[in-house]
C-alpha cells in the first residue's frame, strides 16, 4: 500500500512539475536580481532553480522504470500497470541505486535554497528574500537595514512596483 502511495504521489509530482515549469517558461514574473547582487551568485540561483526542475523531472521517471524494469505488474494512482518487460534484476537494481541516491540530491539543493534565503534576508538583508514570498508587499523594504556587504545596498537595490 505505501509503494502504491509513493508510485502514485511520483506521478503528480511529475505532472505538477511539468505544469510548473511549463508556467515558469511561458507566464511567470520574474523580478530583476539586485543589482549589487555578484554575477556568480545570479548564475548559482539560476542552476539551483533549473537543477530543482531537473531533479523533479528525473526523479519520478528512475522509480517508474524501476518498476517497470522488475517486470510485474503495479498499480499507479487507480489504474493496474500491467508488465510491459520480463524482470531484469541487473536493470532494476540499476535504477533502484539512481531513484536512491538521486532522492537525496533534491534536498541537498532545497536546503542551500533555504539557506541562501536566509543569508539574503538576515546577512545581506537585500531584496531577493521578501521579492520570492506569495505575500510580498507592493513595495519592497529599500528603507530596512542596510547590508554590511554591498558597498552602497540603499543606491544599489532596484525599487520593484508590482
Amino acid at each position: 500500500m505505501l509503494l502504491t502511495i509513493h508510485r502514485s504521489l511520483g506521478v503528480v509530482t511529475w505532472a505538477v512539475a511539468i505544469v510548473r515549469l511549463g508556467w515558469r517558461l511561458s507566464y511567470a514574473y520574474l523580478p530583476p536580481f539586485p543589482q549589487n547582487m555578484p554575477k556568480v551568485q545570479q548564475r548559482l540561483a539560476k542552476a539551483s532553480e533549473y537543477g530543482l526542475y531537473t531533479l523533479l523531472l528525473f526523479q519520478p521517471l528512475t522509480g517508474l522504470a524501476q518498476s517497470v524494469a522488475r517486470g510485474r505488474r503495479f498499480r499507479l494512482l487507480a489504474w493496474q500497470v500491467p508488465s510491459v518487460m520480463t524482470g531484469d534484476k541487473p536493470l532494476t537494481a540499476l535504477f533502484h541505486q539512481i531513484h536512491a541516491l538521486s532522492a537525496w540530491v533534491p534536498l541537498g539543493l532545497i536546503g542551500l535554497h533555504i539557506l541562501a534565503a536566509l543569508f539574503h534576508r538576515f546577512v545581506l538583508k537585500d531584496e531577493v528574500a521578501p521579492v520570492m514570498l506569495p505575500w510580498r508587499q507592493a513595495t519592497t523594504a529599500a528603507d530596512g537595514p542596510k547590508s554590511p556587504f554591498a558597498a552602497d545596498a540603499a543606491a544599489a537595490r532596484p525599487q520593484i512596483l508590482r
